[in-house]
């Protein structure tokens, strides 16, 4: 197993603050309706696109972000970017429930499967806002036995160090659950 000198598991339990999960949503959403909508709402409109629930109210409103918006919103992203990057450092590996709750159950309402939904995005966005590498591994069970994600972001450029401790924690894991 080759070694990478930034990132191991010699781990050590810090408590550290990206800020609050919610601002990361505040300001990801915009900027990314805002460009989805530039990508595909001219298809959207010449094709009239028929979309399902949930979809087709997106692009709605990324219809409506407005140039300045989406400015505001690309400014708050890399205001969030330097505050992850500060905290990440070049050799620290942030770990974190990939989303809130397990998946929701299959009879769910639109209510509650879109309330999961908000918290999860405002987890997910980290890795994306910072722009980041992030990998989630099944390792966490919800008390009915069901896999949540746990998630590992690295630092900036070690996509491949940060699979490979992945790799070595899914090994980890694995032998704990053969015991």
């Amino acid at each position: 197993m080759a070694r990478h000198p930034r990132l191991s598991l010699n781990l050590r339990k810090t408590a550290a603050s990206v800020g609050l999960l919610k601002s990361f949503f505040d300001a990801f959403r915009p900027l990314q309706a805002f460009e989805a909508w530039a990508y595909f709402g001219d298809w959207i409109q010449t094709y009239q696109a028929k979309f399902g629930p949930g979809v087709r109210e997106r692009f709605a409103a990324a219809a409506e972000v407005l140039p300045t918006q989406a400015e505001a919103a690309r400014k708050a992203c890399a205001k969030l970017r330097s505050q992850v990057r500060a905290v990440v450092g070049s050799d620290t590996v942030l770990c974190l429930p990939t989303t809130p709750a397990a998946a929701p159950a299959i009879d769910a309402t639109e209510e509650e499967v879109e309330a999961i939904r908000f918290r999860m995005l405002c987890m997910t966005a980290i890795a994306g806002v910072s722009g980041l590498p992030q990998v989630s591994l099944p390792l966490l069970r919800t008390s009915a036995g069901n896999p949540v994600g746990l998630s590992f972001i690295g630092p900036p450029n070690s996509d491949r160090e940060l699979l490979a401790l992945a790799e070595q924690i899914a090994a980890i894991a694995a032998n704990q659950e053969a015991l």
